[in-house]
């Protein structure tokens, strides 16, 4: 699935935010290929998008966001209470509704698709689910008021329309009626966060060529990667030292450092972009997981991974480092986060920086888009 536009209301510091991740018209020498459905050429989105801003802005929440979405409508319940999959804990507000609403495409089916939810402590309150056909020929902001328009394809209330159901919980009702079937797969790299999908000192990757490639680009001192067993390595040092990864987990982290402990996950990341069981459309999230490496390692990694991300993905990077601002990628690939009481989505091309040029880094230090981090405090001690 690919989103085009993502609104969160009452969820962590989201309290009214808007993320359009679709653009009126092609550009003419784009540095990101093939931001549109090939049979559907009028239809844009951005394969990739740069979240940068400052610490506790929402870059990583952000993620985890996205991820309970993509979870939802999987059919999973969203109210996992042992993980931090769970809506009830992230409500900014426990005392009033929570609510997103996301609109998406699923290229194999050649659909557009719109969910609206909202949630409570109890669960479920309403869910809007409406999936229309693409046409060939449709400009996309006809396809978006077709979609808006459309008579919903499954609707539940819980007091007006609950189809006999007394408690939907934290569940679809839409998918758990058939109604919503949507061919979904993703991959998220959280900063700090213990999940099944990957975390620092986890690795489930099985293709020692390239966990060493990346490995010894941040240490030199890395000679060997061997599979000693399912899902075990063992990685040796030039002066015969070894370290074990036993059954996912790194054994003595302390003998590599941060950017080199992280550079297994990056790792991970990457082969499951280059999974055929990730088939060309999912959805790839890499949050600040190459803050410790230098400027021109995290450049070559994220081309890297642009080049290497499926034909009908979309790829997420969080990011503290100016020197992203300067890899000529379109201006419309950036999205800056900023948070005063409320945590806010800039995106530069609303506002009429759409020159695809070097200039927006210019910006970003000038603080035109409000988004530096305020150290008035810091400079008053």
């Amino acid at each position: 699935m690919i989103f085009l536009n993502v609104a969160l209301k009452n969820i962590y510091m989201f309290q009214d935010a808007k993320l359009d991740l679709s653009y009126p018209r092609k550009l003419p020498s784009s540095t990101v290929e093939n931001e549109w459905l090939e049979d559907f050429p009028k239809i844009n989105f951005k394969r990739v998008l740069i979240l940068s801003g400052a610490n506790a802005s929402g870059k990583t929440v952000f993620g985890k966001v996205l991820c309970i979405i993509n979870n939802y409508i999987a059919g999973s319940s969203i109210n996992q209470s042992t993980s931090w999959l769970d809506i009830k804990k992230v409500m900014f507000d426990k005392k009033k509704p929570t609510s997103f609403k996301v609109e998406f495409l699923t290229p194999k089916t050649a659909q557009a698709h719109k969910l609206a939810v909202i949630f409570d402590q109890d669960g479920l309150i309403e869910e809007s689910y409406t999936c229309i056909d693409l046409q060939r020929n449709e400009p996309q902001s006809a396809m978006y008021k077709r979609l808006r328009e459309f008579e919903p394809t499954s609707y539940y209330h819980k007091t007006k329309n609950n189809h006999d159901i007394t408690n939907a919980g934290f569940t679809s009702v839409a998918v758990s009626q058939g109604k919503m079937k949507v061919p979904s797969m993703w991959n998220y790299r959280l900063c700090e966060v213990d999940n099944t999908s990957g975390s620092q000192g986890r690795i489930t990757a099985h293709d020692t060529n390239i966990i060493k490639t990346f490995l010894s680009a941040f240490d030199s001192s890395i000679t060997k990667v061997k599979s000693i067993a399912a899902e075990s390595y063992k990685i040796e040092f030039s002066n015969g030292e070894h370290v074990l990864i036993d059954k996912g987990k790194l054994l003595d982290p302390d003998r590599l450092s941060r950017g080199t402990h992280e550079a297994i996950d990056i790792a991970m990341f990457y082969e499951a972009m280059k999974n055929e069981s990730f088939g060309e459309s999912a959805t790839f999230y890499l949050d600040e997981m190459l803050a410790y490496s230098h400027t021109e390692a995290e450049q070559s990694i994220l081309n890297l991974l642009i080049d290497t991300l499926p034909r009908h993905s979309q790829l997420f990077y969080s990011t503290h480092n100016y020197d992203i601002l300067d890899m000529n990628l379109p201006v419309h690939s950036h999205v800056f986060l900023k948070k005063d009481k409320y945590s806010e989505f800039i995106q530069p091309e609303k506002m009429g920086y759409n020159q695809n040029d070097r200039s927006l880094l210019g910006y970003v230090k000038n603080d035109v888009f409000g988004t530096l981090p305020s150290m008035d405090a810091i400079n008053n001690l």
